[in-house]
């Protein structure tokens, strides 16, 4: 990759229609989740029972171990697939409770963590924080597409990349 090129992050329309579709349902209030990653594509998003308001979001901990137990039990292939986290709440950009659940996550997955902010149904920002053997390096403000098929004109973003 050129220095002056930026990379492009992947997401399938599922993935992405998920995403849109509860910000919309969750307006005014934050919500999140965890991203399946696949083939280096956000594949898809897994909702957990959570607490939210207007200006917080937290997973239930209790339902998010009763989720990592079942996978490991039952589909363990699917468990190294969570490799990320979505968060959608009303300021553009990483929050602090972004920035501290990445950094976790990160340690836990131990190679990289995609992470995506919605602004309220608004605008999606993309970003890859990876370990290096000299710390941890972070591609942010990431240009994305949809690799799986297309959504109408009237809702793309100027961070949305369309192939013609």
């Amino acid at each position: 990759m050129a220095m002056n090129e930026v990379p492009v992050g992947q997401i399938s329309l599922k993935a992405y229609t998920k995403i849109k579709q509860n910000s919309y349902k969750a307006w005014p209030n934050e919500w999140g989740g965890l991203l399946v990653i696949e083939e280096g594509i956000v594949a898809d998003i897994i909702i957990l029972k959570h607490i939210a308001d207007g200006a917080s979001f937290e997973i239930d901990d209790d339902e998010l171990a009763e989720f990592m137990i079942d996978l490991m039990e039952n589909n363990p292939a699917k468990l190294v697939s969570i490799k990320g986290w979505v968060h959608c709440h009303p300021m553009m950009g990483w929050s602090g409770q972004d920035e501290a659940t990445i950094s976790r996550l990160l340690n836990t997955f131990g190679d990289f963590c995609v992470s995506i902010v919605d602004q309220h149904a608004k605008q999606l920002r993309f970003r890859i924080d990876f370990l290096t053997e000299s710390g941890r390096a972070v591609q942010d403000d990431m240009l994305f597409e949809i690799v799986d098929g297309e959504v109408p004109p009237t809702e793309r973003t100027d961070n949305m990349l369309v192939r013609c």
